[in-house]
């Protein structure tokens, strides 16, 4: 029982390739607009938050899941989400491979290394800086001397400030101030000194486990949602899957704060290429 694995992996739009996989890769439909195939879950039936979905973008589907499908799993199933692109493969792989392979690639059970741990995530990338902020760096070299100017990577908060557009940072700060007391200063933490991160919101765990994140991610997004509200002029309102880019920051903070964390590959599907790509670095 201990290999025994559920993903669910969250989709806008009907794919094909995916559904040999089934039952252990189980697809959760996203939004109103889309008719999916009788299989998979829709994630706008039962309790859901569904009419979020601009802004939460996969989140509605592991809301779906967390509230209606969670407790049908007991405590020894490993229970996972992925997207339709990015899915969990068995090991780390040459890139640009093609999609015909996937079959003997991707995630059927869970690892034996993983008895030593308590939830899996992506392998990480690294935030770098754009080459116009380099060039700037290096100009003012010669005038600073902060070897800082140098490093060609950013960090979390910086490259997520930026992505938020002008009201960035401070957008952060409020989002930060809805915390829990004892989560506001680590977090801020980790967002300043971390110049890596396990992105896309995917994990794998074990359903306590699950319970107590989603538990923390959901309760805190509601309070987040009235920063939103009170001022149509900050750019969270006009951001698509906002909340899912605040989730991936969190995700990797709080994992890896509380529980122990091993990092396991997953790859991309190119559609336009119809190649297989690593995604990160293990």
């Amino acid at each position: 029982m201990q290999n025994k694995i559920v993903i669910f992996c969250t989709s806008h739009k009907i794919v094909s390739y995916l559904n040999k996989f089934y039952p252990i890769l189980q697809m959760v439909g996203l939004g109103n607009d889309t008719k999916f195939p009788s299989n998979w879950h829709l994630s706008n039936s039962k309790e859901n938050i569904s009419d979020k979905f601009f802004s939460y973008a996969d989140l509605v589907g592991h809301y779906y899941v967390w509230k209606n499908l969670l407790n049908e799993y007991n405590q020894d199933y490993w229970v996972g989400f992925s997207q339709y692109r990015r899915l969990w493969i068995k090991n780390k792989i040459n890139t640009g491979i093609e999609l015909s392979f996937l079959e003997k690639l991707i995630l059927k059970k869970a690892d034996n290394s993983w008895n030593n741990y308590d939830v899996i995530i992506p392998s990480p990338f690294f935030f770098k800086k754009k080459k116009i902020e380099i060039l700037k760096n290096i100009l003012l070299f010669p005038f600073k001397r902060d070897i800082n100017l140098l490093n060609l990577k950013t960090s979390v908060f910086d490259q997520f400030a930026e992505s938020l557009g002008p009201f960035g940072k401070d957008l952060i700060l409020q989002i930060i101030q809805h915390l829990p007391t004892s989560e506001r200063y680590d977090f801020l933490h980790f967002l300043k000194t971390r110049k890596f991160l396990s992105a896309h919101g995917m994990y794998i765990s074990k359903k306590a486990i699950i319970n107590h994140y989603s538990s923390v991610i959901f309760k805190w997004f509601l309070k987040c949602e009235q920063i939103i509200n009170k001022n149509n002029n900050l750019p969270l309102i006009k951001n698509a899957r906002v909340f899912q880019y605040i989730n991936e920051r969190f995700l990797d903070y709080w994992f890896n704060k509380y529980y122990r964390v091993l990092r396991w590959p997953i790859i991309m599907y190119n559609e336009n290429k119809n190649k297989l790509t690593l995604v990160g670095k293990i």
